[in-house]
């Protein structure tokens, strides 16, 4: 438009400048006798060029005001160019003189006191004003169309990103539901989809679920991943939080008949949720057979790696071999993700690891009486890296279970919070009949309570082996050698299994004399509750041992702990609790020290010893005590070893008994 308009306004420019000439000759030839204004016709063009008088009449260069104000077309009758015969001169001299005062809107031009020049000098002036503000409409509507432009291809892409997204959720969904009815759904559930987005709306699979109808609501929801989870036992009891976290990182698997899964002893690197097919599982050796069909997870034991010491680091191994005994289809869950959902939702995880009962604070208070003195039953002896002070309450639960509470008073931040719910989760997968059963737990706030079974008549092997009264006020009865030695492999045979469980070995916090309950039957039991995980560090030698197996300086349990307490508890069943101190305080130092270096006939229990026999076996005992003893743990032996050499030393014992334990 500019250029048009500048070609034109710049023609009749130069039209005007001809006239305004041609008006100026016409006022001089008046003002001269004898000239005749025909004579300015193009024909007679003779006559023209003998009037000099038009040049001082109607001067240019310079131009006069006083004789004739040529005004703003003075500029075009000084190049001369009116009366050349080269157009392109002609057309581009007006061409740019339009397009010079159209852009500056005519602030350049200085007319004369001629009306009509006035005029169009005005007229330039609104005409190059009208084309400039048509000009920003037309950049702003181009800008406003560029902007649009590329807003639609941002909203496409971030709906195509969507529905990609989307798309692998609806494909998780649909993943159950059988593959002639599946690309009907998809599509369906796709195009609802993008009717969301394109609105720009969350697309919430949730409510277009609800808006689907009911036939194939019924069959997505019962396929989903979380519904088909929750109705595996190991899930039924995880937070929905962190369900829905395992769920977004359930990736399909497909695998061949006779493919494999995972080898015996190799890493166990995912978990299966099987969809279709079944996984056959056994022993290299072709034993143990099992096998896991559809709507069953293979590989659980993945899941309880984040309870491990070893966790993130180290892998479990498969303690089976898995194939894939048909095509089989699967969700895997793989260890990677597994810990982004721990790192994620630690807590929550820990809490659905419990397999025992949640009480409140309310009704823990209440089988207590409120922790009243007069329920109390002991102080439990628990030594962790985070001082942890323990009190053991007898309580009544509302369907009066009588129960123990082992109340914990623990100094600790919130982040400390879900290492010790992990503690919890560990302490509930426990099961052997030489450990006190834990029943629930209580963990609200800063409050922790263990609940579990109550030990009528229960007294501590410290208790017993002192001769004190018993929880009920009887005054005990003192052991027998092969009682002893029957309530020693006892423990040992606890503590191994602590040891040996596959994915958590776990070590009491204390193992000693206190820690160890006798119920009427003298069957012992194992106070197990104060766990602590077996350090991945093995620095700590025997050496910084002081007064229990303990460095109180830098509170640091050691990674031999049960071998070293085990030690101790033969030592205490060995001698006389007067053997080391007149005042019947036993310093366990001097114990140990004792054993080490070899002063058993100084300080045995002579009323166990009722025949030549019984000092040979004491001899066995107190030769493996001392070898528990060790300062460095590559001297002492493995638990499963003093399992071994304390079962063969009992066998021995009822064969020349000729039964079992006695009582006295």
């Amino acid at each position: 438009m500019y250029i048009i308009a500048s070609h034109v306004l710049g023609a009749i420019w130069y039209f005007f400048a001809i006239q305004r000439m041609g008006i100026c000759w016409h006022n001089a030839c008046r003002k001269v006798n004898g000239c005749n204004t025909t004579t300015f016709g193009c024909h007679d063009h003779h006559t023209f060029r003998n009037m000099t008088f038009l040049n001082y009449l109607c001067p240019v260069r310079p131009m006069n005001t006083t004789l004739f104000d040529f005004g703003i077309y003075i500029t075009v009758l000084q190049s001369g160019i009116t009366g050349s015969t080269n157009y392109f001169e002609k057309l581009s001299n007006c061409f740019w003189w339009g397009l010079q005062n159209l852009s500056s809107f005519g602030s350049n031009l200085e007319p004369s006191i001629n009306g009509w020049e006035n005029l169009f000098a005005a007229f330039i002036s609104i005409i190059g004003l009208l084309l400039f503000l048509y000009l920003i409409g037309n950049l702003q509507a181009y800008l406003q169309f560029d902007t649009t432009r590329i807003e639609t291809h941002r909203h496409k892409r971030r709906v195509e990103e969507k529905m990609k997204e989307k798309g692998q959720k609806i494909e998780l969904w649909l993943f159950c539901i059988p593959e002639r009815l599946k690309e009907d759904m998809k599509l369906l559930i796709m195009e609802k989809v993008r009717q969301e987005l394109e609105e720009d709306r969350d697309a919430d699979l949730n409510y277009i679920l609800s808006t689907l109808p009911m036939d194939i609501q019924s069959s997505i929801r019962s396929g989903i991943p979380i519904t088909r989870l929750t109705q595996v036992p190991i899930f039924k009891d995880m937070d929905e939080k962190v369900l829905k976290a395992i769920c977004r990182y359930l990736k399909p698997r497909r695998y061949a008949k006779n493919g494999t899964i995972t080898q015996e002893g190799g890493p166990l690197e995912m978990m299966l949720y099987i969809v279709n097919g079944f996984v056959n599982i056994e022993e290299r050796d072709g034993s143990n057979n099992l096998q896991r069909g559809a709507r069953e997870v293979y590989g659980e034991e993945l899941l309880r790696w984040p309870l491990s010491n070893s966790f993130p680091h180290v892998l479990p191994s498969a303690t089976l071999s898995a194939t894939a005994g048909s095509d089989v289809v699967a969700l895997a869950l793989t260890a990677t993700d597994l810990d982004s959902v721990v790192s994620e939702f630690g807590r929550q995880y820990f809490f659905g690891m419990i397999t025992c009962k949640m009480f409140s604070v309310k009704e823990v208070e209440k089988a207590t009486d409120t922790y009243h003195v007069s329920r109390f039953i002991r102080r439990q002896q628990t030594i962790t890296s985070r001082g942890v002070s323990t009190r053991v309450y007898k309580g009544v639960l509302a369907d009066k279970t009588e129960v123990e509470v082992t109340r914990y008073t623990v100094n600790c931040s919130y982040d400390d919070y879900p290492y010790l719910v992990k503690l919890v989760a560990v302490a509930s997968r426990t099961n052997h009949k030489n450990l006190v059963r834990l029943l629930g737990c209580c963990l609200e706030g800063q409050t922790i309570a263990l609940v579990s079974e109550y030990i009528p008549n229960a007294c501590t092997l410290f208790q017993r082996i002192h001769g004190e009264e018993g929880e009920e006020g009887k005054p005990s009865s003192p052991l027998s050698l092969e009682l002893r030695m029957k309530i020693a492999s006892e423990t040992a045979g606890a503590l191994a299994y602590l040891r040996s469980l596959t994915t958590t070995p776990i070590l009491p916090s204390f193992v000693s004399t206190t820690s160890i309950l006798l119920d009427d039957n003298c069957t012992a039991k194992l106070c197990s509750f104060g766990l602590r995980f077996v350090p991945n560090d093995s620095r700590y030698s025997l050496s910084s041992i002081r007064q229990g197996c303990f460095d109180p300086e830098s509170k640091t349990l050691i990674e031999r702990l049960d071998v070293y307490g085990i030690g101790v508890v033969l030592a205490e069943l060995l001698t006389d609790p007067n053997a080391i101190s007149s005042s019947g305080d036993r310093d366990l130092t001097k114990l140990v020290n004792s054993f080490l270096e070899d002063r058993l006939k100084e300080i045995l229990d002579r009323k166990i010893i009722l025949k030549e026999g019984d000092f040979r076996t004491a001899k066995k005992v107190a030769h493996l005590a001392t070898r528990c003893l060790r300062y460095e743990k590559e001297e002492m032996p493995s638990m499963k070893e003093v399992v071994a050499e304390l079962e063969g030393i009992l066998r021995i014992l009822r064969a020349e008994q000729g039964g079992e334990a006695s009582f006295s």
